[in-house]
């Protein structure tokens, strides 16, 4: 599917519209929740110590398969988005990447022991965190000025942050307990930052005379999913944190 501009007045349709948008969004985050149920309970019955918790093997299927597949999703959160603004397809291939992906990531998380309260609560408190930079962003007057520059300085930024706390937080996950609260604090505001932005893209792609397709819809959505859930991992780190950690 393509979008593309049209000169037809658009007046009662951007409501419709932004409620695509957002459906398209929260289906997505339905079904990365089902695909990680699913997987993780995959995981604790096929590499079960008898206990109810992980064997050895099953710890380092597990480790193997979510380092793989936070990366993938980092990549694909970068190029694709870029991808589909500028080849004006909608990347719906790659958005059922990214679910898949986010889904095995989430997985690993139920598989570790992580109580379903916080995940939970986690979910809520992004929902809402969620929507709140939406508005904000959506409903600010003019765009945002720089978000280009800010958006590849964040872009570069959660690379860094993947490529060395991200790794040594999986590998060495009892050290460096101190600094966990304060990098999660300003990831959480690096996210937020990413909503208010891309909001703010979503009017200026109405301004900007797009058709108000489903297409449109989706790729915006895509680019919207992908914050959300940089969001949850940044607010269940913290939850985490607060509450209790896993039970391994």
């Amino acid at each position: 599917m393509e979008f593309s501009y049209t000169e037809e007045s658009q007046v009662g349709k951007e409501g419709l519209f932004v409620n695509k948008v957002l459906g398209f969004t929260g289906l997505a985050v339905l079904f990365t929740g089902l695909v990680g149920w699913v997987y993780g309970r995959m995981l604790l019955h096929f590499f079960s110590d008898g206990a109810g918790y992980l064997n050895e093997t099953g710890l380092v299927v597990l480790l193997a398969v979510l380092v793989i597949a936070l990366l993938s999703s980092l990549l694909v959160s970068i190029f694709a988005t870029a991808w589909a603004w500028k080849s004006h397809k909608t990347p719906i291939v790659w958005y059922v990447v990214y679910i898949l992906t986010q889904g095995l990531s989430l997985g690993s998380v139920v598989a570790l022991g992580v109580e379903p309260f916080a995940i939970g609560l986690a979910l809520g408190i992004t929902a809402i965190a969620f929507l709140i930079c939406f508005g904000i962003g959506y409903l600010s007057k003019g765009r945002v000025k720089g978000a280009r520059l800010a958006l590849t300085i964040i872009g570069v930024g959660m690379l860094i942050h993947f490529f060395t706390f991200g790794i040594w937080y999986l590998v060495f996950p009892t050290t460096l307990l101190f600094a966990y609260p304060l990098i999660s604090f300003i990831f959480f505001i690096v996210a937020s930052l990413y909503i208010i932005i891309d909001a703010n893209n979503v009017k200026n792609r109405i301004d900007d005379g797009y058709e108000l397709t489903n297409a449109l819809a989706l790729t915006c959505a895509f680019t919207l999913y992908t914050d959300f859930m940089y969001l949850f991992w940044k607010i269940l780190r913290i939850v985490i944190i607060i509450f209790g950690k896993s039970k391994r």
